[in-house]
């Protein structure tokens, strides 16, 4: 399994000290009332005495944190001032009140109270005031990310100070503008202004300042991987503010000095900084650095594997950003939990969280973000199966990063990218990506990237079957995993181990690896991984004989794979099918091995399972209440037993974390020694019952291996009643139709073909040995053939019937087969299996075929057939790239009656709209009269992938695709056969499975039709209208059943070579046809080749 590498930094919203003009504004007030008018009475003394009275202890409120206390001298003050009409101070006390409030991430206010200051100073030609305003509301638009304006202030602030010759001012000024640009990621203009900065407060003793500016320089550094550096800036700068008792500056400086310890993968020193910062936030009212504490614990809860947590203070933190109005906090906050739903594979909700993250990076034309997030997406879509657009994705990503010199998220774009080039086989360029990421985190210190680029370099060499390699590269990916506490990444190391291991034949030492990563990941949301890890268990258990081990550890792949695509039930049709189409082999390699031994029911469960949710994830407009998704392989009760004993222990373990994480949280030197204790205990508990849980995984086998022959044939006989509800279909429908009733399901692995043969009296089961491979270039062959008259079918016919029902024909022949219906898997369902020929026949001749859906309809209503009413629908005409179907009018009028013409010598009673009058409202009428056969000649073309793409021809030129007739919610209930007689089914790529056949028999059995009648491809002849009026004709005169029925129309046409067509449609000819002598035409159209007549395949209801 490759390791994923997704940015995980993207998160991290590094804390800058904002370098506040405090000291500028107390200065200038205390200038402004050392220059006011003299008194004029005692009482104005007194009222200037208290303004400075409040303005001194405003200040050294706001100086120490204690902001409620702040803002209430300086709203006292602002009053007194204002009735004084003294405008210097009410300046100076608007500006101190905008401080309180940006502190308190007040924005809108303190925006509101800087601009007033501003515009009262330059109104009366205070130039230092206005300084410290523009720099003041720079800092502000920096806080609310609105960047260019914040540099246009700060700028003009600068400009201000220079003049003055004011360089401490200066200083500030200079640092600030160096935030703003880190934040546009122009790092090198940052450290530039940083440089220029701090020789000048330096001089001016501006020892605040100058803590701020190294914080500042430490961030850049942290940016550019300079660990080393950054930690030593950020340990100076809280030195310094610890001294000045600055607490809010100094929650800023513990929050950095946790991020760099995350990143260096300290991960107890960075738990006990982001504590100590939030403790400090919480008592001093910082709503904004409580987020940024929030967001860093719920990262660092994640690194853990506590997702359920790292989720709960990652909204905390995204509430408090949003209350704010602070969007690149929000936006972080947005890709950290979109990482988190990510590695719990829930894949919609990570990519709605991404979007939106994306969204904001780009507004705020945030390069360093929009590439991170970038990044994240592209992992997502890989994940998914979308490989192009993963790709894409990360190679825009990894081009940003470049540019501004991103070096720790371009490693992980680089990862991405070489799991991409290794999933399409291009190894060297793989390898060329992970080392070239290795040597980024290495030489950032990133020692989790660099397991990351470790693993994926192992798997890289186990995929070249270097395994010797493999296994170095993951035993020190393995011990980097365990020494930083990533429990997710040790999990996936002992996974890829397993396998080298089991690949060199080793399968002792690959289980205990892979039993040691289910107990790791017992208690993590990591069903990705899980359901990984149980497949490889399946894989050892089955190699060494223990088929009843590898049959339950199967079930639990299956089960955890069935509850990670419901919790993407809202991805879209694309990824939905991309989570499957590489998951599917869990569910074959599963059902073969219940197969193999002999537990069939079971077996027929999981493929019902499997046709299912393929079927499901083809249509675009989902039905909640049957989503078959939501259903879970059974377990015999033996497995059940042992199952609950180990969700028992899960259980268990998870109770001791839930109550020994919030006490490892406490730091060690303020624990009281009742916690301390507690801690020891509940370790060793822990301990214990991870010990109990390996002990129980490793006991499967032995388990199992207890049941005896007798205890296994009643579970067997017990699961079948359960699950074997096929059997008593099949004798059901024997008994209506007085024909022997087989059900056929083939299952196509790698290196064979299973056939599974249900009937009235219990299973039989063959193998084909060929490779899916070859299976498929059969399949293309006959395909080919069958749709070209030029060519003889009968050889690719007869090589796919030898494969398919030569090894079951004993049993066919045994049991008097008569009637067979179908589940076929993959590619399979291109063929029309009536067109099999055994040496000797078609199969047509033998036995009638029906295609089984997923859905079960009651009987259709009882009524005479001689009064079954039909509406015929269709178009003849060219439109756009359909061609002209020149038999749709003759094929109509001879199968429906016009009531309206007595001498009209159609066949059954009803309705025509032809042309222009087929349309949507047309079918809607059809489909609300009381018409028992709904028959529509028309191009629909079936595209695989998407029923979007798939579309129905009206005859107004407009097309109806498969999801608009499926949320045109037709009533069809009584309607007992819908047939679609000038179907085109596309081939499609590689990938294509045929789904979308039994996509469109599923909608209109869903709207209540019972059965349904399709073609595989078009036949533009007129031969059609003559096997569709023969086959309603069989049906209403010998009362046949439509399976029945349409065999023998199909023998009809095979056994007079067409020319009981030409005698049936001698008043009309086909377009381009011209009668010859023997009734044939001119171009000796051979009416007996399948072309003609195996296109139409009945699904559903048959009887």
């Amino acid at each position: 399994m490759p390791r994923i590498f997704v940015a995980a930094c993207v998160a991290w919203d590094r804390v800058r000290a904002q370098g506040i003009y405090l000291a500028v504004c107390l200065c200038l007030t205390l200038c402004v009332l050392g220059d006011a008018p003299a008194a004029d009475s005692p009482e104005t003394d007194e009222v200037g005495q208290r303004i400075g009275l409040l303005l001194d202890s405003g200040m050294d409120a706001l100086n120490h944190d204690r902001y409620p206390e702040a803002r209430d001298c300086f709203e006292e003050g602002l009053g007194l001032a204002r009735q004084r009409g003294d405008e210097w101070s009410i300046a100076a006390f608007l500006s101190d009140l905008g401080l309180v409030e940006q502190s308190l991430g007040q924005y809108s206010q303190a925006l509101e109270h800087h601009e007033q200051a501003l515009g009262i100073r330059r109104r009366i030609h205070d130039e230092w005031g206005q300084a410290a305003d523009l720099s003041n509301l720079g800092n502000l638009y920096q806080a609310l990310d609105r960047y260019p304006e914040a540099l246009s202030h700060l700028q003009q602030a600068l400009a201000i100070n220079r003049r003055l010759d004011a360089l401490g001012e200066a200083g500030k000024v200079l640092t600030n503008l160096g935030i703003v640009l880190e934040k546009l990621d122009r790092y090198q203009d940052a450290l530039d202004h940083y440089d220029q900065a701090l020789p000048l407060l330096r001089e001016a003793g501006d020892l605040d300042s100058e803590a701020n500016t190294l914080t500042n320089i430490g961030v850049v550094y942290l940016r550019l991987g300079r660990y080393p550096q950054a930690l030593t800036l950020h340990r100076q700068a809280l030195a310094i503010h610890r001294r000045l008792g600055s607490r809010a500056a100094e929650a800023n400086d513990l929050d950095n000095i946790g991020i760099v310890e995350t990143r260096i993968d300290d991960i107890p020193g960075a738990m006990s900084h982001f504590q100590q910062a939030l403790t400090i936030r919480h008592e001093i009212g910082d709503r904004r650095g409580e987020a940024l504490s929030f967001h860093h614990l719920g990262i660092l809860n994640q690194i853990q594997g506590r997702y359920d947590v790292a989720l709960e203070q990652l909204g905390r933190a995204r509430t408090i950003f949003h209350s704010i109005g602070k969007p690149s906090g929000e936006s972080a906050t947005l890709a950290m939990m979109g990482l988190v739903f990510q590695l719990s594979c829930r894949y919609q909700d990570a990519l709605k969280h991404y979007r939106a993250a994306l969204a904001i990076h780009r507004k705020l034309r945030s390069l360093r973000g929009e590439g991170q997030t970038l990044t994240n997406i592209g992992a997502v879509k890989f994940d998914l199966g979308l490989i192009q657009e993963a790709r894409d994705h990360l190679q825009q990503a990894l081009a940003i990063q470049r540019r501004i010199d991103d070096r720790d998220t371009a490693a992980a774009s680089l990862n991405n990218l070489g799991n991409i080039d290794q999933h399409q086989g291009r190894h060297q360029d793989a390898l060329s990506r992970f080392k070239e990421a290795l040597a980024i985190h290495r030489e950032m210190g990133d020692r989790a990237g660099e397991g990351t680029s470790l693993a994926n370099i192992g798997n890289l060499y186990r995929a070249m079957d270097r395994n010797r390699q493999a296994q170095g590269y993951l035993e020190q990916a393995l011990a980097i995993d365990r020494e930083v506490g990533d429990r997710a990444a040790e999990a996936s190391d002992r996974l890829n181990l397993g396998l080298v291991h089991w690949i060199e034949g080793d399968s002792e030492e690959a289980l205990a690896h892979f039993n040691q990563g289910l107990t790791l990941t017992a208690t993590l949301d990591t069903p990705e991984l899980s359901w990984r890890l149980w497949q490889a268990v399946s894989n050892v258990y089955a190699a060494r004989n223990q088929n009843r081990a590898a049959i339950a550890a199967g079930k639990l792949a299956v089960n955890l794979l069935q509850e990670m695509r419901a919790t993407n039930r809202k991805l879209d049709q694309r990824m939905q099918e991309g989570l499957l189409t590489s998951r599917r082999f869990v569910y074959r390699d599963t059902a073969e091995r219940l197969i193999q031994q002999g537990r069939y029911a079971e077996a027929q469960q999981i493929l019902e399972m499997l046709r299912e949710v393929e079927l499901y994830d083809y249509l675009l407009v989902k039905d909640p209440a049957s989503d078959p998704r939501r259903t879970r392989a059974s377990l015999n009760p033996v497995e059940t037993d042992w199952s609950q004993a180990v969700d028992q222990t899960t259980a268990d373990l998870r109770a001791v974390e839930a109550k020994l994480i919030p006490l490892k949280r406490i730091l060690e030197q303020v624990r009281s020694d009742t916690e301390q204790v507690a801690i020891n205990v509940l370790t060793k508990q822990h301990q214990a019952l991870e010990s109990d849980l390996r002990s129980a995984l490793d006991a499967l086998p032995a388990r199992l291996a207890l049941i005896t022959p007798t205890e296994q044939a009643r579970i067997n006989a017990q699961m079948a009643e359960i699950h074997g509800g096929q059997a008593h279909r099949l004798a059901s429908l024997t008994s209506r139709s007085g024909r022997p009733t087989a059900l056929l399901q083939t299952l196509i692995l790698r290196d064979h073909l299973r056939l599974l043969l249900t009937t009235p009296s219990g299973w039989s089961t063959a193998v084909s040995t060929l490779d899916a491979s070859t299976l498929d270039k059969l399949i293309s062959a006959l395909v080919q053939a069958l749709r070209d008259p030029g060519t003889d079918p009968k050889p690719p016919a007869k090589a796919v019937y030898e494969r398919i029902l030569g090894p079951l024909e004993a049993t066919l022949s045994e049991q008097g087969i008569q009637t067979l219906m179908s589940q076929l898997d993959g590619r399979l369902r291109y063929l029309p299996l009536a067109a099999l020929h055994d040496g000797q026949g078609w199969l047509a001749e033998r036995l009638a075929v029906v295609r089984d859906t997923t859905i079960s309809t009651p009987p259709p209503p009882a009524t005479d057939r001689r009064e079954r009413r039909i509406a015929g629908l269709g178009t003849s005409r060219p439109h756009g790239a359909f061609a002209a179907l020149p038999a749709v009018e003759e094929e109509l009028e001879s199968i429906v009656r016009r009531q309206d013409d007595p001498n009209d010598q159609g066949l059954l009673p009803g309705t025509v709209h032809l042309n222009e009058a087929f349309t949507e409202k047309a079918l809607r009428q059809a489909a609300a009269g009381d018409y028992a056969i709904v028959h529509i000649a028309s191009h629909f073309n079936l595209q695989p992938g998407n029923e979007l793409e798939s579309a129905l021809l009206l005859g107004t030129g407009e097309l109806l695709s498969m999801s608009e007739l499926r949320r045109s919610a037709l009533d069809l209930t009584h309607v007992d056969l819908f047939t679609l007689s000038a179907c085109e089914t596309a081939l499609g790529g590689p990938d294509a499975d045929g789904i979308e056949i039994e996509g469109l028999a599923d909608i209109i059995q869903r709207q209540g039709a019972h059965g349904v009648i399709a073609s595989l491809w078009s036949v533009a002849d007129t031969s059609t209208a003559w096997l569709m009026q023969r086959f309603y004709a069989l049906r209403q005169e010998q009362g046949l059943d439509k399976a029945e029925a349409l065999r023998r129309a199909q023998m009809e046409l095979i056994d007079t070579s067409g020319k009981l067509v030409h005698a049936a449609v001698r008043k009309r000819v086909p377009l381009g046809l011209r009668p010859s002598e023997d009734g044939l035409t001119s171009r000796q159209a051979d009416y007996r080749h399948p072309y003609y007549w195996a296109p139409f395949i009945l699904m559903g209801d048959w009887l």
